[in-house]
This record gives structure tokens, sequence and C-alpha cells, in this order.
């Protein structure tokens, strides 16, 4: 179903290998469509943090678990691949 929808909104699909790609012109629309600044809200609202609005954030962050390339070979993610 998620493949069906990523697919209605303009996303290439490759059903058999269940992989999505994302044409540039696709992640520029939505990326349009995202807002200037955001707060992720944490339990205790002390730990909130704002997104944007020229706040400097700092957290702890961790490389991706998997990336594939563009041969479609999918590596085990870490910081040189970012």
């Amino acid at each position: 179903e998620v493949l069906d929808i990523l697919k209605k909104q303009g996303a290439e699909v490759e059903q058999l290998k269940q992989l999505v790609k994302f044409p540039p012109e696709l992640v520029d629309e939505y990326t349009a469509k995202a807002p200037d600044q955001f707060t992720l809200h944490a339990r205790n609202p002390e730990h909130s943090i704002r997104i944007g609005d020229n706040w400097i954030t700092y957290s702890m962050v961790s490389s991706m678990p998997n990336v594939s390339n563009l041969n479609d070979v999918r590596l085990v993610g870490n910081f040189n691949l970012a």
C-alpha cells in the first residue's frame, strides 16, 4: 500500500525489489512544503527542542543504518558515506 501511495505521488517504484527512488523534482517539491521551524516534543517539556527559526540545536547523532549506492548495492552506513 505504501509503495502504491509513493508511486501515485511521483516516486519511481520497483515492486519486486521493494525499492523506491525519489526524483530530484519530487524531493524539491516536498522540501518546499516543509515548515521553516518546528518543535521536537519530549515527554518532559524541558527537553523539547526547537528546530529552525535561527536556533542552533546540538544533539546526539548516529550514522545512517544502511545506504544504497547508484548500482543498487546495499552498504552498511557510516560517516564516510554521508
